[in-house]
């Protein structure tokens, strides 16, 4: 039988809203991983975030990080990347502080930049990535 892949969301799809993966989920996964398939979490999130949910059910797995700017292999290693100038970065974040309904979070690496921590947006964020 071929290889295949199982390709997951994180938030409200891999985690429940306890930011936890369920006793289920993860039997049925690992139960896959067992047969050969491939356990892969994609995610808007930075990798070490992804880890931390990742990480319930594997320790060591192939990731898409950033929307699928950045994916990673088994051991961190990365297979494809995909960088925006910073200098759009930077006007993008001047032309969003413009708008009064919008806030800007950056994820470069695994650093996270936004302009106003206190924001409500960017706490519940915060809560979700740690």
């Amino acid at each position: 039988m071929p290889v295949r892949i199982i390709f997951t969301d994180i938030d409200g799809t891999l985690i429940n809203s306890d930011l936890k993966v369920t006793l289920n989920t993860r039997k049925a996964i690992l139960g896959q991983v067992v047969k050969g398939n491939a356990f892969v979490p994609v995610s808007a999130r930075m990798p070490q975030a992804i880890k931390t949910a990742a990480g319930q059910i594997a320790k060591i797995c192939p990731m898409v990080a950033y929307n699928g700017a950045l994916v990673l292999n088994e051991a961190g290693k990365t297979i494809s990347s995909t960088r925006i100038n910073t200098n759009e970065v930077v006007n993008l974040c001047h032309d969003v502080d413009k708008k009064d309904a919008f806030v800007w979070n950056v994820y470069s690496n695994n650093n996270w930049y936004c302009k106003d921590r206190k924001s409500k947006y960017i706490v519940n964020e915060e809560k979700l990535l740690k």
